[in-house]
């Protein structure tokens, strides 16, 4: 397996209970590691926010790993040429 990234994600705001916050952001997180082509999740903080008569939330972090090498930055054939952003003025 290859370390792709770490992600982390945060409950949606409508969630109303503790398990749809808890849903919510393990969706939201599975989500960000399909992006970045990932299949596994190594899961590395978790924490539950709010309390008695406030909304629930939930925040969850991981490391995405997948089966293939991350994609690296592409590479200007040109060596001359500058990669930083010009004034323009």
């Amino acid at each position: 397996l290859y370390k792709l990234g770490e992600i982390d994600a945060r409950s949606p705001a409508s969630a109303r209970s503790p398990s749809a916050a808890k849903k919510g952001a393990i969706i939201k997180l599975k989500k960000k590691a399909v992006n970045i082509k990932g299949t596994i999740i190594l899961v590395t903080h978790k924490q539950t926010t709010g309390g008695y008569g406030e909304y629930p939330g939930y925040y969850i972090k991981g490391i995405a790993y997948g089966p293939e090498p991350p994609e690296e930055m592409p590479v200007s054939a040109d060596p001359n040429v500058s990669l930083k952003k010009s004034g323009g003025m």
